[in-house]
C-alpha cells in the first residue's frame, strides 16, 4: 500500500490523500517515495514499478533501513508516500496512525525469491548452516532447504538486501532473498525460486 501524511481536518482528511494524489498523478507532478532499503529489496522493485507506471521521470525513490524511519520521512513532508508491502508484521502501525492515512494500493510480484549462498562457497547439502532472512517469507526457509537437504537455523534481518549482504560478507552461510538483491552481492541460488504475489 502507500500511505501520505494524515490532513488535519478529520472530515476532510478522509479524502484529502486520495485526492492530492490523483491530482499529482494527473498532471504528472514528480513523486518522491519512501520505502525500504538497502538497494535491492523488493520494496525498492515495486516503488521504482509505481513511478514507473504512474508519475515522471523525475520522480524520486529514497531508502531507508527500516518501514518506520521512510514513514517518518513521509510524516515529516521529506517524501509524498510511503510504498510498504502488506506482509510487513507492523504494518497496522500505518494503517492505524494518526499522520498517515491510506492512498492507494496495488498487486505486484516480487522478482524470484530463493536459498542463495555465496559463489565462492562449496555446498551446503547436509549441513546445519545459518540462514539469514527477512521476517515475511521466513516460513519459507523449509521448503527452500528440502532442495539442498540442510538444515538452517534461522536469523532475522531487516530486509532481503541485508540478508544478502550478511552472506557475502560471509556472517551467514546462506540467506532467502530475492533475484535482484542476489545479483547485486554476488551470490548464487542453490534451491528452486519463486517469486511471491504481494499487496502493496
Amino acid at each position: 500500500m502507500s500511505v501520505g501524511a494524515l490532513h488535519s481536518d478529520p472530515i476532510l482528511g478522509m479524502f484529502a490523500g486520495l485526492l492530492s494524489f490523483a491530482r499529482a498523478t494527473a498532471t504528472r507532478q514528480p513523486i518522491k517515495i519512501a520505502t525500504l532499503g538497502p538497494s535491492g529489496t523488493s520494496s525498492e522493485y515495486a516503488a521504482r514499478r509505481f513511478l514507473g507506471n504512474i508519475a515522471t521521470p523525475e520522480g524520486r525513490c529514497s531508502l531507508f533501513n527500516t518501514y518506520e524511519e521512510s514513514a517518518a520521512s513521509v510524516e515529516r513532508g521529506y517524501n509524498d508516500l510511503l510504498i510498504v508491502a502488506n506482509a510487513y508484521a507492523g504494518i497496522n502501525h500505518f494503517y492505524i496512525s494518526t499522520t498517515l492515512e491510506l492512498t492507494t494500493f496495488f498487486v505486484l510480484d516480487t522478482l524470484a525469491y530463493g536459498l542463495a549462498i555465496h559463489r565462492d562457497h562449496v555446498g551446503i547439502a547436509g549441513r546445519q548452516i545459518t540462514i539469514a532472512t527477512h521476517p515475511a517469507p521466513a516460513h519459507f526457509v523449509p521448503w527452500f532447504c528440502q532442495d539442498v537437504e540442510a538444515t538452517g537455523t534461522v536469523r532475522l534481518v531487516n530486509s532481503t538486501s541485508e540478508a544478502a549482504a550478511l552472506v557475502s560478507a560471509g556472517l551467514v552461510d546462506a540467506c532467502v532473498t530475492n533475484d535482484q538483491a542476489r545479483e547485486r552481492h554476488g551470490l548464487v541460488f542453490c534451491s528452486r525460486t519463486r517469486p511471491i504475489r504481494m499487496l502493496w
